[in-house]
């Protein structure tokens, strides 16, 4: 009798130990769904609040066929500094000519001289100034 019951209890043991490797299986699958999911999350959110700029003369736009006028001409980005619309609030032109040439909407942004009357940008509002375009363009002298 004491036999049919340590025996019983050995196969329970044994059971207890195939599903807690089977659960352990499964978390570690769950875990591994979740860190790409989390990557998968990070990169659109990156991609949703990353916009571009592009500051140079009149030559420098002419020469890497930049023309804001045509509205179907795509942008390479690769000319075009990548920013993170949520902490890009600011843009120092080193000019003491400076002109946005895109489309954004007055009041959410500012060109500001300094002492030596050079531009800097600032951004008041950057969701209603990115809203109406993600790239920034502008020409400096």
């Amino acid at each position: 009798k004491l036999y049919k019951e340590l025996e019983a209890k050995n196969f329970r043991i044994d059971s207890l130990l195939v599903e807690n490797q089977i659960i352990g299986k499964r978390a570690a699958e769950l875990t591994a769904l979740s860190e790409a999911q989390l990557a998968q999350l990070n990169a659109q959110d990156a991609a949703l609040h990353t916009a571009y700029f592009f500051m140079g003369t009149r030559k420098d736009l002419k020469s890497n066929d930049i023309n804001v006028k045509d509205k179907d001409s795509g942008y390479r980005t690769s000319l075009f500094p990548p920013v993170d619309v949520r902490t890009f609030d600011r843009l120092e032109t080193d000019s003491k000519s400076a002109k946005i040439l895109t489309k954004h909407p007055e009041g959410s942004y500012e060109l500001v001289r300094d002492a030596e009357k050079k531009y800097t940008l600032i951004i008041k509002n950057p969701e209603n100034f990115w809203n109406a375009s993600k790239y920034l363009i502008i020409q400096i002298k």
